[in-house]
């Protein structure tokens, strides 16, 4: 499997709505502070067209999120800094939901590694944080310098540090967060593919055999072996895919459900949305199975995978 961790995205300038009056996050003591420093963890799953194994987009592999962020505060304005980018990235206030930022078409001056790698171009089409959920979705593409264009999507959460030094305000902290405690807020545990193992297993195929079960053998397909990803346990049960953005409960089989709504309002950008349709989690084996539907296409996805913690 082609494992691109160092997809990142350019943006083009998005100037922040005037904060002033709107009673946010940071006025009273009682109230969080939006900027500081963040945690995330979750993962991003990377697309590009051209396969060789002839489907029209294939995934070329997902990747753990674990790194630092911050969002600062200028006067009425705030803007995030990730390591994916150079520059600091404008930040819009939702209107309708005090504690939600979004950001769409930014661009990025590319790292010097991600140069080092061709890449010439890169831009996030949308991005969603929302503190209350404590939770960072985006979409991002990255252009090659042979032209081609790679996309991917990632979700995962977005917390504080808490520690030493959070001093129970704002984000910002010199102590370090339990990875086994990083959750969405209304998650009680979080684990990772064991992408050391050939046993975290993903086929891609254009068509399924007659079972249903497997692809079929006369059909187009793609297998790839330690694959990355992370799975959360929700408090009311479900589980969640992170970077597929889909919630399911354990055990469904049944009628295809729609992943990705934190990507609602985003530009379409090609990448293809899972529909699960099977999930199982037996002690930490997990099995799921997922129709990827792009604009004129569908491929399905079955995936096998030894989960570990963080």
């Amino acid at each position: 499997m082609n494992r691109d961790r160092t997809l990142q995205a350019s943006w083009s300038c998005l100037y922040a709505l005037s904060l002033t009056g709107c009673g946010l996050l940071d006025q009273g003591d009682d109230q969080q502070r939006a900027d500081g420093n963040y945690w995330r963890f979750g993962a991003q799953v990377a697309f590009r067209d051209d396969s060789p194994g002839g489907l029209p987009t294939r995934l070329t592999g997902g990747s753990n999120l674990t790194h630092s962020s911050s969002i600062i505060r200028r006067e009425n304005r705030y803007f995030l800094d990730v390591p994916a980018c150079t520059n600091e990235i404008p930040l819009t206030l939702n209107e309708d939901f005090s504690e939600v930022f979004t950001a769409h078409r930014e661009q990025c001056a590319p790292t010097e590694a991600a140069k080092a790698l061709g890449y010439t171009e890169r831009f996030y089409t949308a991005l969603h944080i929302d503190l209350k959920r404590r939770s960072l979705a985006n979409r991002e593409c990255g252009t090659s310098v042979d032209g081609s264009v790679g996309c991917a999507q990632a979700t995962g959460v977005f917390v504080p540090f808490e520690g030493e030094g959070s001093g129970g305000g704002g984000g910002a902290s010199n102590g370090r967060l339990d990875p086994k405690l990083a959750n969405f807020s209304d998650s009680v545990r979080a684990w990772r593919f064991d992408n050391e193992s050939d046993a975290a297993l993903m086929r891609q195929c254009a068509a399924l055999d007659e079972t249903g079960e497997a692809c079929d053998p006369d059909s187009r397909s793609i297998r790839s072996i330690r694959i990355s990803g992370t799975v959360h346990e929700m408090k009311d049960g479900r589980y969640y895919l992170a970077g597929y953005d889909c919630y399911v409960e354990n055990g469904y089989d049944g009628e295809p459900l729609r992943c990705g709504q934190s990507f609602d309002g985003g530009e379409d950008v090609g990448i293809p949305q899972a529909w699960i349709y099977r999930f199982e989690l037996n002690g930490t084996d997990l099995h799921f199975k997922a129709e990827m539907r792009g604009k004129d296409y569908t491929y399905y996805l079955i995936v096998d995978a030894p989960l570990v913690d963080p």
